[in-house]
């Protein structure tokens, strides 16, 4: 014999019986959306604002600097910094006729001898030039500097740092943050202390500037920016004869016919492996018209080269430069 049970119905008794249960639902979720939604229209306002405002801005800081420019003494002045220059030669040279521009600025401006720094080296000299303070304030002893992890040497101006957040995916791993450089010189820049006071300022190849401050008016970094591969001039030297490779560069053999030629770049952030990518270009021998008169009926070729990149080409002549040409570094293959 079978026995039937209403489902419905005993579900309905079994909810009827239970004890009532209580909880809380704090505030907490809701504040989270709204604050994500009004940071939101902040940002748009904030946005807004100062592209309203641009034009008033720009006009009151031009008022202010020409404000500032009547009140000066000096209109304008011009530092001249040559690195390694010794003195005694240089006043040697001078006297002798020999330097005829810098004999004028030494008559029509000033010329004056400088004390060095200790140690009398180019970044710790060009360092205090810029702060006005000793190493030991700004923190430039050296060229480099050691890791106090390892000791391991590292550069002494600035520091370029990969993406620390990295997600494996098979054999690759993808980053999700971002890397960046920061300047390893301490204390304030005297051109940084002038912007603050709205005078204009060019700062043009003077070393340890990278990575460049935001001033009021042009900035270009000098010696110690660091390279793609995040050293100090590790150039790449494309020859057929190694013997002629200089050093402290990366040497790269190429046949006396040419044919592909591999260059190193910055190593993979999402390869799992720690390899360089590389770049393949293409030298080969090309066919041109000598610029000499040719004898009539025949035709005076001359052996010459050409540069082959991402399908762009470039004549290789002796004793000439090719254009700036851009490389592509592919960080994987899938």
């Amino acid at each position: 014999m079978r026995s039937r049970v209403c489902v419905p119905a005993l579900t309905i008794a079994l909810v009827s019986a239970a004890a009532p249960a209580w909880a809380y639902i704090g505030p907490g979720a809701g504040f989270a959306l709204v604050s994500s939604f009004v940071t939101l229209f902040i940002a748009f306002a904030a946005g807004a604002l100062a592209l309203f405002t641009f034009p008033a801005r720009a006009a009151i800081r031009h008022w202010k600097r020409r404000r500032r420019l009547r009140r000066a003494r000096v209109r304008k002045v011009v530092i001249l910094g040559l690195d390694g220059l010794d003195p005694d030669r240089c006043e040697m040279l001078m006297a002798r006729g020999e330097l005829p521009h810098l004999s004028r600025v030494q008559k029509d401006g000033s010329y004056r001898r400088l004390g060095t720094s200790m140690p009398a080296l180019s970044p710790v000299a060009w360092s205090t030039f810029a702060t006005g303070v000793d190493p030991s304030r700004h923190g430039i002893f050296d060229f480099i500097a050691r890791d106090p992890r390892n000791y391991a040497p590292l550069l002494s101006s600035s520091e370029v740092y990969g993406r620390t957040r990295m997600v494996g995916w098979g054999p690759f791993r993808i980053p999700v943050s971002r890397g960046g450089v920061r300047g390893l010189r301490r204390s304030r820049t005297f051109w940084s202390v002038l912007s603050s006071h709205g005078v204009r300022s060019s700062v043009l190849r003077v070393p340890i500037t990278f990575p460049v401050e935001k001033i009021d008016g042009v900035m270009i970094a000098g010696m110690c920016v660091p390279d793609l591969r995040g050293t100090q001039g590790s150039f790449t030297f494309i020859t057929s004869d190694r013997a002629e490779a200089p050093d402290g560069g990366v040497v790269v053999e190429a046949g006396p016919r040419g044919g592909d030629i591999e260059i190193p770049g910055p190593p993979s952030p999402i390869d799992g492996k720690t390899v360089n990518t590389r770049v393949r270009i293409q030298a080969r021998p090309a066919k041109h018209r000598s610029s000499g008169a040719a004898t009539p009926g025949t035709e005076e070729t001359r052996d010459a080269y050409e540069l082959l990149v991402d399908g762009a080409r470039y004549p290789l002549r002796e004793r000439e430069y090719t254009p700036w040409v851009k490389l592509s570094f592919h960080a994987a293959h899938l």
